[in-house]
């Protein structure tokens, strides 16, 4: 069988996953010395091990020197390295996932050194997910907000440290975790019901007693963004949503990528498991279900999604609101300082309800009784109406101008890419979705889901 870190171009893919493995905490210096000197694309998993055992070497010895900012910042280093080994769709999926643990160890040794982290595991016969509780530091709520970061199809936990830092620099607690075939558990297939894993994972942090159990917002990136709406279309605990480069609708097995359908057919252990998972992700009126707050942020030169879908998403949605990057790539890595930050404040803001809210919140009794009303009111969207919870009305379009400020649009602008009438102006053409059979990525260039 032919695989695509067989026949993909080295130096393609290189530059195409540069701008996400630098978002994940590599130094651009040392990404661009380990990749030039690539022979195949199966090099790539060793390299970057071998990238994460200098870095834990040095974490190591600063640890025992007693210079806890500098072992702090190595443990970053090797939980990126090592996450990034097992980015790519490598047939040693043996050796993949033990790169993603060796990402795990670090990431719980560079939590422990900044705060208080705990053990995230499901009940017995539960869903399957790993995961760790991290807590603001300094002064915060007695019981803070959390987000809870679900990551996409190639990804894990330990790729998004910055965002779940700057969450904790806003005073939210952070559920980092791997569900089914990703990160840690990438032995596993993917679990196209992922609303499942979420609600056990907020029944997990309801059961710690250290995070306020009311205040529960979902940050999803990539296909974790799709995950992330089908949990709050389930789940009445969530708050709100964010989604960063979500894809909606599932694309179907044939127009996937060649690294998605490697990544799917080997963490499935064969196509015909692989073709059923993808099938199975698909939701039709997914973004309508979603009655809660939802930021869509997406970039212009995406494909998966497109902008156009993008738009789609936000205005289909009840709550639905668009921030829109024009030049930024899958996972924005290359647009960073022009979404991370807006999107971790309007999840701040989104976690602490109203006063009023709070009244209303005791008034409707546990969570249990919460979600009998949920049902009996007609799912989320009936105690909206019916005032019992917090909702929003559908939120405007937002675009990231060139000098990296949110601007609201109003009315009805769209994107089609160009700067005229009915347009929301200053970003690059529109991408259609395209997969190019030789180098296994998107025609906007990207890869990653």
């Amino acid at each position: 069988m032919s695989w695509f870190v067989d026949d993909a171009d080295v130096a393609t893919i290189a530059a195409v996953c540069r701008s996400r493995v630098i978002g994940a905490g590599v130094d651009p210096f040392r990404y661009d010395h380990v990749t030039v000197g690539l022979a195949t694309l199966r090099d790539w998993l060793p390299a970057f091990v071998g990238l994460a055992e200098q870095d834990a070497a040095t974490a190591e010895a600063a640890e025992q020197a007693g210079r806890t900012a500098t072992a702090r910042q190595a443990w970053r280093a090797t939980a990126a390295a090592a996450h990034v080994a097992n980015t790519l769709p490598n047939p040693d999926l043996t050796a993949a996932v033990a790169a993603d643990r060796r990402a795990v160890d670090a990431l719980r040794r560079y939590a422990a050194l900044g705060g208080t982290v705990h053990d995230l595991r499901p009940e017995t016969g539960g869903p399957r997910f790993e995961g760790e509780l991290r807590l603001p530091a300094g002064p915060h709520d007695a019981r803070p907000p959390v987000a809870v970061v679900v990551p996409g199809l190639d990804s894990g936990r330990a790729e998004f440290l910055d965002l779940a830092d700057a969450l904790l620099a806003r005073g939210v607690a952070v559920a980092a975790v791997d569900g089914p075939g990703q990160g840690a558990l990438a032995d596993e297939p993917p679990e196209p019901a992922y609303q499942q894993v979420t609600s056990a994972v907020i029944d997990c942090l309801t059961a710690l007693e250290v995070v306020d159990p009311d205040r529960v917002v979902l940050v999803g990136l990539s296909l974790g963004g799709l995950y992330a709406m089908r949990s709050a279309a389930a789940d009445p605990r969530i708050r709100a949503v964010a989604t960063v480069s979500g894809p909606y609708p599932m694309p179907t097995w044939d127009a996937l990528p060649p690294f998605a359908v490697d990544t799917l057919t080997i963490r499935c252990g064969g196509a015909d498991h692989a073709r059923r998972v993808t099938a199975a992700l698909a939701h039709p009126d997914l973004p309508a279900s979603v009655e809660q707050p939802l930021l869509v942020v997406s970039g212009g030169a995406d494909t998966v999604p497109s902008p156009v879908q993008a738009q789609h998403i936000a205005a289909s949605a009840p709550a639905g609101e668009l921030l829109l990057v024009p030049d930024g790539d899958h996972l924005l890595g290359n647009a960073r300082w022009q979404w991370l930050n807006h999107t971790v404040d309007w999840l701040a803001e989104h976690a602490t309800p109203h006063p009023d809210e709070r009244k209303v919140r005791a008034a409707v009794g546990t969570r249990d009784d919460l979600r009998a009303r949920t049902e009996a009111s007609g799912g989320f969207g009936g105690l909206v109406r019916a005032g019992l919870v917090g909702g929003a009305p559908t939120g405007p379009v937002t675009q990231v101008g060139a000098e990296g400020v949110p601007r609201r649009l109003v009315g009805d602008d769209s994107y089609d890419g160009g700067g005229g009438a009915g347009r929301l102006g200053g970003g690059p053409e529109p991408v259609r979705q395209r997969f190019d059979d030789h180098d296994g990525v998107g025609a906007g260039g990207e890869v990653g889901m």
